[in-house]
């Protein structure tokens, strides 16, 4: 982690097996990256809100609190 990240209220969780297997379902069932899927599993986990801007988070439906940003183009 950089020097400016380590003073920031940051956690970092470790991918174990029930982590990754729940993304991996995730993955299958709702059609995200495999890295989107992390983000949904952790969020559903945690009971947390995902603050995203990519739409593809509301293939997983009601249960995943979303905070949508609007989409920036580049």
């Amino acid at each position: 982690m950089n020097e400016e990240a380590a003073h920031l209220p940051l956690l970092i969780l470790p991918v174990d097996r029930k982590r990754a297997t729940y993304a991996a379902e995730l993955k299958a069932r709702h059609d995200l990256a495999y890295a989107d899927s992390f983000a949904a599993a952790l969020t559903l986990e945690l009971s947390a809100t995902l603050v995203t801007a990519d739409p593809e988070f509301t293939k997983v439906g009601k249960r995943l609190k979303l905070l949508s940003l609007p989409h920036h183009n580049s």
